[in-house]
């Protein structure tokens, strides 16, 4: 019997649905995306290649996008077609977003159903949310579509485009229509850091008494002037416009003198009421803010943990704009206060809040726990570890729901001052002081309201004394310190959220890839603080150079408005591809990026940052440097020719004259190690300590040209190299060491290279794996036998079939040599291999074929030493665990 086909496209979210719809649904997971643009020229159909630009899109049919179905999802959409034959109808439910909305569309003209289909959308995964969902379907948003496929041929079109720019960095190098405005954001702060200019300034803190208290109080104002505090100076380190008493440290000595056992009179004390309201529940870019603040979670991290309690039904969507909550959530919310706080806590109407969020209309509500009641934190601790990223994540979402519909906190805020005066005395030659006046002030809260649900609540409470106006204080001791005023703070990823988001740049379903995407190499996190590589220097002054408007923040957000416009209905995607591309009373990206434009950027100018000359009169420059392991390798180059490493940790503003020094001279002691270590009794040849790029190492025999490059050995960061024996030497010139094999084929190694110890197994690669194709119906073999250009006959079992594919599909060191270097590459990226930062066709053909012919996985090792005990079933055993992305 048939029944209706639910089709989600997350096997979790299709999990908790097929649980609350029971056994009269088929619930399935269409797991993404099953169609794409074409990753490369070889997955685009042969009918369309001559009529495709940027490896997906047809200009001269408005823009259309070829669409194909990868690889690895051949098997998913078999299955769904499977799925559907005994399907009574089809509810297409995947998120209610663009990019949802977009993947219900490429379901329905991919899979072209014979039965009844509906749009089923919901923002939370309840029974009472489903069962709605499915008795109100709609159409496919044909307009939200639009605008998703919109966005996907901008980034495409921008990606393709500006890449041809920034090979001249080295590398494959990303410049994408999002992230580049956001690198030149913390590429321009840490600019104004680079220019900013200390100035020193004073605080104090002077303790006073009187019969019944004693507290600490500070000095506010000499002579009648405000005493010059941090923010009273500018970037240059000059004091802004305005009377300001500005003290040195010779005049602080004096003054300590002066004031020390002296009587304050008590002038003023001013009482004024505090309150604060709670702030809205959260939308996705608040979300991620307070994770990141809170938690010091990434914004990828906050949703991965927010997607996860969405699909199991603890959290309403996750990706919305919207900050107001339904009916429903608010009476759970008012329900949760009285049950479980007094009835003060409790306002007598419900808070109602509006977005300030241009375009908030296509998520319905704020982040909430899901349901007409709430799950309590106390139960989603039962379920999820205490210590996990999803109770955490799922307390701050409950908090601030709870929070938001709380009664203010309110107290009092009290200042007290007092004046010291005396005849005039000199502090020094310039300078002379009668009048002193000090102060304190402190909150009291009186009622903690929505406070009592913050997690991390600052503690308000001060003990302030009781005076009274006339009352004197003494003033029994004066403690000072010296301090200077601080560049501006570099962003967060907090920060550089909530900025992106007040230029307009970007949505909330894009921040997270944003930060993760920019963070692979044009910027390094520290901390909490998001730090630009040199390269991201190169990289937008390539670009503000050549193509300003293309980093222009107004550019960028008015192409999100004009998204935004497409998905409303009221602007045609055509025409916005149209102009961009073609421009309209202005260049379009067409015209702004040729040949002639690329060959005037000197690659060496655009990988030089200058910095200054030394004592000697040497000009020293940062050199970007080549991109090793996904990093950008920047180091120091002198007019001289000479070199120096930088450590991985410094930045541009503290690449000092000193500093540098350092570099240069760390190096000259470092070459003080070259010598010659002994002989090897096997070959004959001399042990040489070489420094290289990242310190010195060891090598076996001299370089010859025309002959193989010596065989290099790593000097263990526990090393002393100037005691380094000739034993020490030939341990060490024994890696990489070979461990042996496996049942399944891999063959294990351990080794030590710049980046420290680790292990590596590989073996030959297949192109189609057994277990796949077992899930593959004769017809589907058939035609992958016909697209390999196999002989395959018809009447072989499935099981043979199955053999010849993989026995002529696998690739041989003979075959690939024989093919040309761009058949290489195209077979390359049919295995989907990946080489950091480089395109396929730059990279040399004997290294492609090795990576075609061998798969390849690493492991890190604790210490250097490791690489010459680890056994192979302790090699294997590492592979057993998770990756870790090494920190």
């Amino acid at each position: 019997m048939s029944k209706p086909l639910v089709i989600v496209e997350s096997p979790t979210k299709a999990k908790t649905i097929s649980k609350i719809l029971g056994k009269d649904y088929e619930v399935t997971s269409s797991v993404g995306h099953i169609r794409d643009l074409p990753k490369s020229s070889k997955d685009i159909p042969e009918s369309l290649k001559e009529k495709v630009e940027w490896n997906g899109v047809i200009i001269k049919d408005g823009f259309k996008n070829v669409h194909v179905v990868p690889t690895d999802k051949l098997k998913v959409v078999n299955d769904l077609k499977k799925k559907l034959k005994k399907a009574s109808e089809v509810y297409l439910a995947s998120d209610e977003d663009r990019e949802g909305e977009s993947i219900a569309w490429h379901l329905l003209e991919e899979l072209s159903p014979e039965v009844p289909v509906k749009r089923m959308v919901f923002h939370e995964i309840t029974p009472s949310a489903i069962s709605n969902a499915i008795e109100n379907p709609r159409d496919i948003d044909v307009n939200l579509v639009e605008a998703q496929e919109g966005r996907r041929t901008l980034d495409r079109m921008f990606g393709f485009e500006l890449s041809k720019i920034m090979r001249v960095l080295g590398g494959n190098l990303s410049a994408g229509r999002v992230q580049s405005p956001a690198v030149k954001l913390i590429v321009e702060k840490e600019r104004e850091r680079e220019k900013f200019i200390k100035a020193p300034y004073f605080n104090f803190v002077l303790e006073a008494k009187t019969e019944k208290y004693k507290f600490e109080t500070t000095i506010k104002k000499i002579n009648e002037k405000r005493l010059a505090q941090s923010s009273d100076f500018n970037e240059n380190g000059e004091l802004e416009k305005g009377e300001r008493f500005e003290i040195n440290n010779a005049e602080v000595i004096e003054l300590v003198k002066i004031i020390e056992e002296k009587k304050a009179t008590v002038t003023s004390i001013d009482d004024r009421k505090y309150r604060r309201s709670p702030s809205a529940p959260f939308r996705t870019s608040t979300l991620q803010r307070s994770g990141s603040s809170n938690l010091g979670f990434s914004p990828s991290r906050t949703m991965g943990a927010a997607q996860k309690l969405y699909q199991e039904g603890y959290i309403t969507y996750m990706r919305t704009d919207s900050i107001v909550l339904s009916d429903t959530a608010i009476k759970a919310a008012r329900n949760y206060i009285k049950e479980k706080f007094d009835k003060e806590y409790l306002p007598e109407e419900p808070r109602v809040y509006k977005s300030k969020v241009k375009n908030t209309q296509e998520a319905h509500e704020a982040i909430r726990p899901a349901g007409e009641k709430f799950v309590s934190v106390e139960e989603v601790k039962k379920i999820f570890d205490e210590d996990s990223d999803e109770f955490k994540i799922y307390k701050l979402i409950f908090n601030q729901t709870i929070a938001s519909q709380m009664n203010d906190a309110y107290g009092k805020t009290v200042t007290i001052e007092a004046e010291i005066s005396f005849d005039s005395k000199k502090i020094s030659e310039k300078n002379s002081i009668n009048k002193i006046a000090i102060g304190t002030s402190g909150t009291i809260i009186e009622f903690q309201g929505f406070r009592v649900l913050q997690i991390n609540r600052e503690n308000d409470q001060q003990e302030l004394p009781e005076l009274s106006i006339g009352e004197e204080v003494l003033i029994s001791s004066v403690g000072y310190e010296e301090k200077y005023t601080s560049p501006p703070s570099r962003y967060s990823d907090s920060g550089l959220i909530e900025t992106l988001e007040n230029l307009g740049i970007g949505r909330p379903s894009t921040y997270a890839s944003i930060i993760s995407r920019i963070t692979d190499v044009y910027v390094r996190s520290e901390g909490r603080s998001l730090v630009p590589e040199p390269i991201a220097f190169a990289k937008i002054d390539i670009l503000q150079d050549h193509f300003p408007e293309l980093v222009e923040y107004s550019f960028t957000a008015e192409m999100e408005d004009k998204l935004d416009l497409i998905s409303n209905g009221n602007l045609k995607r055509e025409d916005l591809l149209n102009d961009f591309w073609f421009g309209n009373g202005k260049k379009g990206l067409k015209d702004q990026i040729n040949e002639e434009i690329i060959k005037n950027i000197d690659p060496t100018d655009a990988t030089t940052i200058k910095l200054f000359h030394d004592k000697e009169g040497r000009e020293i420059v940062l050199k970007t440097g080549r991109i090793v392991g996904g990093r950008a390798r920047p180091y120091l180059l002198r007019s001289d020719g000479e070199t120096a490493t930088l450590p991985e940790d410094f930045t541009i503003d503290s690449l000092t004259p000193e500093f540098v020094q350092e570099r240069f001279d760390e190096k000259d002691k470092l070459r003080a190690l070259e010598r010659d270590v002994g002989v090897d009794p096997l070959s004959g040849k001399t042990i040489k300590i070489i420094l290289g790029p990242f310190g010195p190492y060891l090598q076996l025999g001299e370089k010859e040209k025309g002959k193989r490059k010596p065989k290099q050995g790593p000097i263990f960061k526990t090393d002393n190299a100037e005691n380094l024996t000739l034993e020490d030497a030939l341990e060490r010139l024994s890696l990489p060491r070979d461990l042996g094999g496996d049942k399944e084929g891999w063959e294990y190694i351990s080794a030590v290279g710049p980046y420290g110890p680790y292990i590596s197994r590989q073996k030959q690669r297949e192109k189609f794996s057994k277990a796949n194709l077992n899930d593959l119906k004769k017809e589907d073999l058939l035609k992958i036998a016909k697209e390999e250009q196999i002989k395959c006959s018809k009447s072989l079992n499935k099981g043979d079939m199955i053999e010849v594919i993989i026995s002529e599909t696998k690739p041989t060191e003979k075959h690939l040599n024989q093919l040309s270097k761009e058949d290489v590459v195209s077979l390359a990226k049919e295995f989907k291999i990946r080489i950091p930062f480089k395109k396929l066709e730059n990279v040399a053909k004997p290294r492609l074929i090795e990576k075609i012919l061998y798969q390849k996985e690493n492991r890190s090792l604790e210490e250097d030493s490791a690489s010459l005990t680890i056994t192979l079933e302790e090699a294997i055993d590492k592979f057993k665990e998770p990756f870790k992305k090494k920190q």
